[in-house]
């Protein structure tokens, strides 16, 4: 028997509520009542709306919650950059390595690559900053470390 890992299955733990109250929602919305047709409504809303500080935080201060994690690796504190100077012929390749580097979403991600040279980690410790130009050059792009 196979079992999801325990993060996949917390994650779905945890949007199954919202889902089944969206599908109610939508279910309500067919019958003839206006009443019930408009709890429909306000089920839908509730369940998209419930993280609305979120959402007003991410849309005013453009910060997301917890902000980007790196990958372990690429975040040692230290005194060296890494520098993006050239996405090379695979840039979905090059996005990939950008996203595990910096723990970006993926427009952030494609946005440090359309944008280089970019400055991709600051402060991390030599064996970081060359673990991270060894991921990007392994991609196809061309990285600097200082």
């Amino acid at each position: 028997m196979v079992t999801a890992s325990p993060s996949r299955s917390s994650k779905v733990a945890r949007a199954l509520p919202r889902l089944l109250q969206i599908a109610l929602g939508i279910g309500v919305l067919f019958v003839d009542h206006n009443l019930v047709r408009l709890a429909g409504v306000v089920l839908i809303g509730t369940a998209v709306m419930s993280d609305w500080r979120l959402w007003w935080r991410y849309v005013s201060t453009g910060e997301r919650q917890g902000g980007w994690k790196p990958e372990p690796a690429f975040a040692e504190p230290g005194t060296h950059s890494v520098t993006l100077t050239e996405a090379g012929p695979r840039p979905v390749e090059v996005v990939k390595a950008v996203r595990e580097i910096c723990g970006a979403d993926l427009l952030a991600a494609k946005i440090l690559v359309e944008g280089v040279p970019s400055v991709l980690a600051d402060a991390v410790s030599e064996a970081s900053a060359t673990a991270a130009r060894e991921r990007l050059e392994s991609a196809g792009a061309t990285a600097v470390v200082a």
